[in-house]
């Protein structure tokens, strides 16, 4: 579904981010060159109000050289994160095999927005996520009028991959045919000025590559295959049977994890990673894994034996096998 709304008397800037990691002289140099063409674009549009998201890769907890450039730009240009608004409620929006959780995705936003504006920041938790990083997602209060809406609309376009070897020959002929037939701009091409600035000539040789972009575009619609529309049966061969069935048995865990708090630690952890783990896996290519876990009654175990001892019995009893199913 997409929606277009318009604002009165508010102008806009969103910017979307996709940071990288601190591991390097390099990443860092990166990192600080996408911060100048941000402020960059800021600077030219002065009269906008600023919300800029994505994946930043940086937790403001730590204290790293990619946290320090953040904080320091933020100032800079006078945005803030959500993170440190008092209606703020992300406990985490990326975890490392459900033992290490950090904020690492934000949004950043302009002095009034962030004052005036944010009624909820929250994160979605869900089992169906197969990404390490979750959603976050910000509610702003504006001032806006409700324009429409409308359905997805596929557009197909061209697709060389599907291309057979008959497909390409049709194309380079019939390609041959329309080049064929184009006039060529003879007066421009032999003006023998390098410096040339006349007005026709410039205008021929426009023409010229115009029809030349348009014979390459025609023979490619008219004798290469195009895509189809995925969604349109949303079924995907092969869930039912192998996926459907782990994903039934993970959300019945994952919703006991979210109704006992959500905690980062003790058993109903280990039984949520357990039970996700064949779902976290490739199912997009459904390759089938399984997890062989010795000892019957595990599940059970978690359940029932004290947490002095969880760590020993699970290492003696619950050893997990990954293996692939060909």
């Amino acid at each position: 579904m997409r929606y277009s709304r318009q604002f009165q008397r508010l102008n806009l800037l969103l910017i979307n981010v996709y940071m990288p990691y601190e591991d390097s002289d390099a990443r860092t140099e990166e990192f600080s060159q996408i911060l100048c063409l941000i402020e960059d674009l800021i600077d030219r549009y002065t009269n906008c109000h600023i919300v800029i998201g994505g994946d930043f890769n940086v937790d403001f907890s730590r204290d790293w050289v990619h946290t320090a450039l953040l904080n320091s730009f933020c100032d800079n240009v006078g945005i803030s994160p959500i993170v440190c608004h008092t209606l703020c409620n992300i406990d985490y929006s990326y975890n490392f095999n459900m033992s290490r959780f950090n904020v690492l995705d934000h949004f950043l936003l302009s002095g009034t927005l962030f004052d005036k504006c944010v009624e909820s920041a929250s994160v979605l938790h869900s089992t169906d996520n197969t990404s390490d990083h979750d959603p976050i997602l910000l509610q702003l209060k504006l001032d806006a009028c409700y324009i429409g809406q409308a359905e997805r609309v596929f557009v197909p376009h061209i697709s060389w991959v599907k291309a057979s070897a008959n497909d390409l020959v049709n194309y380079r002929i019939n390609l041959s045919s329309y080049l064929s037939k184009i006039s060529l701009p003879i007066e421009a091409i032999l003006c023998a000025n390098p410096m040339c600035h006349d007005c026709e000539h410039i205008a021929a040789i426009n023409r010229y590559a115009d029809v030349i972009s348009k014979a390459c575009l025609d023979a490619g619609e008219n004798f290469i295959p195009h895509t189809t529309d995925r969604c349109a049966g949303k079924r995907i061969p092969g869930w039912s049977e192998r996926v459907e069935p782990l994903r039934q048995k993970s959300l019945f865990w994952h919703g006991i994890w979210i109704d006992c708090g959500s905690r980062g630690v003790g058993r109903l952890l280990i039984v949520c990673a357990v039970q996700e783990l064949p779902i976290t896996m490739p199912s997009v290519r459904l390759r089938e894994r399984r997890i062989t876990l010795y000892g019957s009654g595990l599940q059970r175990r978690l359940l029932l034996t004290p947490l002095g001892i969880f760590g020993m019995r699970l290492r003696k009893y619950a050893i997990i096998k990954l293996s692939s199913v060909e």
